[in-house]
């Protein structure tokens, strides 16, 4: 509260995220970040030279457009190489792993609740993918 006493009076805008205040007898705008990562406004060189010398520059995109079309599908004879040579690592699991002379277990304290933390994230992409690995194990049977 003390950042805000000292730079008071100032005008907030909370649905815009923007804040005026004077500092220093000058105005001063700041902006959160804003939900409109979609758009992105091309500027000329002149714009952005401008921009810079203001320090109104926070992050520079450069976009190209990339062919992602490949002529020769096939791959370096050095990277089928070793996909040939260790092609047993990539087989499809269709049972669960052997029965080992020991196993491994966790003994937990009876009573004891779960650890108050948020679960793990994962983009859309991996929980896809690890959905689709438990619908094949289960399809399979190697899971429950």
């Amino acid at each position: 509260m003390d950042w805000l006493e000292l730079h008071s009076p100032m005008t907030v805008h909370w649905g815009l995220k923007t804040l005026f205040f004077e500092h220093a007898e000058r105005w001063v705008f700041t902006h959160g970040v804003r939900n409109r990562t979609a758009e992105c406004t091309m500027v000329s060189a002149e714009q952005l030279k401008s921009m810079c010398r203001r320090g109104a520059v926070q992050a520079i995109v450069q976009l190209c457009i990339a062919d992602m079309h490949w002529d020769n599908p096939e791959l370096p004879g050095a990277v089928a190489d070793v996909i040939k040579e260790f092609e047993h690592l990539f087989e499809e699991l269709n049972s669960l792993p052997p029965q080992r002379e020991f196993d491994h277990a966790i003994p937990l304290v009876p009573g004891a609740k779960p650890v108050n933390i948020r679960p793990y994230w994962y983009n859309s992409a991996k929980k896809y993918e690890i959905q689709r690995h438990q619908r094949n194990a289960r399809a399979r049977g190697n899971l429950a």
